[in-house]
């Protein structure tokens, strides 16, 4: 649970960092306080952060001040109050991608995939297109054993973002589960392409070409994939560089 905790904390700070941030879609623009607020999340300084947005919600309660609130309790650990946040965003505004699409990686990470399921759902119906909510929701599927389903959000999330490693991965993955291990290596072979450091992807297609028969090369991805691993920074264990998980 630490290490997916770290994960969490990982994604969430090169969220933060991205062109967007984490500033809500429709969001109005942000007061001075607010953007105080913001600047701290961007910063990591979460517990300050949480008093701005502790103040602001005393003041008027909005739902994007529950939303940055809680986006900074969780990466300070705090994943109580992040969850309880969260929903009361959500609650306050629906319409809002961003609250459900974090929530359903609160539960994502806490291995609730049929609740993550569910956030990622409530995203594709606001926005069709969310690659991230069809990444995760691919990925949640997954674990709870519907694989034809993970395959297809995958194969659209691909669609939208041909250059991400992690999307072939995790499609090889769902090929895999459903017995497709050749259609799977293929996957494998463009992750690794587009991520020759990828070790978690040299060691699932060293384990789906052991099932096709190719045992010296499938030994040849395993080593590597061990090679890869012991070499990697030890604060980013299984994170693409393109910031997504897995």
């Amino acid at each position: 649970m630490v290490r997916s905790a770290l994960f969490f904390i990982i994604f969430l700070n090169a969220l933060l960092l991205s062109a967007g941030g984490v500033l809500p879609g429709n969001a109005q623009a942000p007061n001075p306080t607010e953007e105080l607020g913001i600047a701290a999340l961007e910063g990591g300084r979460w517990d300050e952060a949480i008093e701005i947005f502790t103040k602001l919600i005393a003041e008027e309660g909005q739902a994007r001040y529950y939303f940055y609130r809680g986006v900074a309790a969780n990466s300070a650990g705090k994943k109580g109050p992040a969850l309880e946040d969260f929903n009361k965003a959500i609650g306050l505004n629906g319409e809002e991608p961003q609250y459900s699409l974090h929530r359903g990686l609160w539960f994502l990470v806490d291995g609730d995939y049929d609740k993550a399921v569910n956030d990622f759902s409530r995203v594709l119906k606001l926005t069709p297109n969310d690659m991230e909510a069809l990444t995760y929701r691919g990925r949640a599927l997954l674990s709870i054993g519907r694989a034809s389903q993970a395959e297809s959000d995958l194969t659209k999330a691909i669609s939208l973002n041909p250059s991400n490693a992690t999307l072939y991965k995790l499609r090889g993955d769902a090929l895999t589960a459903q017995g497709d291990r050749r259609a799977a290596v293929k996957d494998y072979d463009a992750a690794i392409r587009l991520n020759p450091d990828y070790a978690a992807a040299y060691n699932n297609r060293g384990v789906a070409l052991a099932h096709t028969g190719n045992t010296r090369s499938a030994v040849q991805d395993l080593r590597k994939a061990q090679e890869v691993a012991d070499s990697a920074p030890p604060d980013k264990p299984g994170i693409d560089p393109g910031g997504i998980l897995w």
